[in-house]
């Protein structure tokens, strides 16, 4: 018998739990003790069965993750990536006082124009 043809211990507690609340993956694979991979393929599994579908898409760092529900609906839009000029904005938001501070006084060094002691200069010359 292969494996593909075997039915799932953990199928029905993964049914159980989506028909309670939408999960992701990785919070399903947490609270029925699987690996992320399993999860996902029983996720699937149901998905082509058309038993579960994307109840709405969230966001963990930058990356868009799935949010599954059992029952028969329509899968949620997945929302665009952001822009650059959108990712900068939320870093920025996120950044403490210091750390604007340093980069601030990190950029002003930039446009700095390093100048030559003069003493060094009169000892070597100006190149």
């Amino acid at each position: 018998m292969t494996g593909a043809s075997m039915k799932s211990a953990r199928l029905p507690k993964v049914i159980d739990l989506l028909q309670r609340t939408a999960c992701t993956a990785p919070e399903l694979a947490a609270k029925v003790y699987c690996t992320e991979r399993s999860a996902q393929q029983m996720i699937n599994r149901l998905r082509l069965a058309g038993t579960v579908h994307i109840q709405e898409w969230r966001r963990s760092g930058n990356v868009l993750v799935a949010v599954y529900r059992y029952g028969i609906g329509t899968d949620a839009v997945k929302p665009p990536p952001l822009t650059p000029v959108e990712r900068l904005r939320r870093f920025r938001a996120r950044e403490s006082l210091d750390d604007k501070a340093f980069r601030l006084a990190r950029e002003r060094g930039k446009r700095l124009k390093p100048r030559r002691d003069p003493l060094v200069a009169a000892l070597f010359g100006d190149k």
